[in-house]
């Protein structure tokens, strides 16, 4: 895959920053690059750039991927914020993430 070739997908995904959980959904990915729309609720501080997360999310084919992430850039989507959108810069890139990438 191209380094600039992005996958559009739509998977569950849940990010974890301490004791915080929000859920939210994978909307595409690349081999370096992960974009997250993620739940209204979360905490301003949280989707600022540079914070790291645990994103976890289910493959396609059932594998658990569990990635460490960097907030890259986020912002509230208008016009009322009704989610948060977020690209993850992926700080880790576990066997079973390299196993998805491959295979989509």
């Amino acid at each position: 895959m191209s380094p600039l070739s992005k996958k559009i997908v739509k998977l569950k995904a849940e990010l974890l920053s301490g004791s915080h959980r929000y859920p939210g959904f994978v909307e595409s990915f690349s081999k370096d690059d992960v974009f997250i729309s993620a739940s209204p609720t979360m905490l301003e501080d949280d989707s600022s750039r540079g914070k790291t997360f645990n994103l976890k999310f289910t493959s396609p084919c059932g594998k658990k991927v569990n990635l460490t992430c960097r907030v890259k850039w986020s912002y509230k989507t208008p016009p009322y914020g009704y989610t948060n959108s977020i690209g993850l810069e992926i700080l880790n890139q576990e066997t079973p993430y390299k196993d998805i990438i491959n295979v989509l």
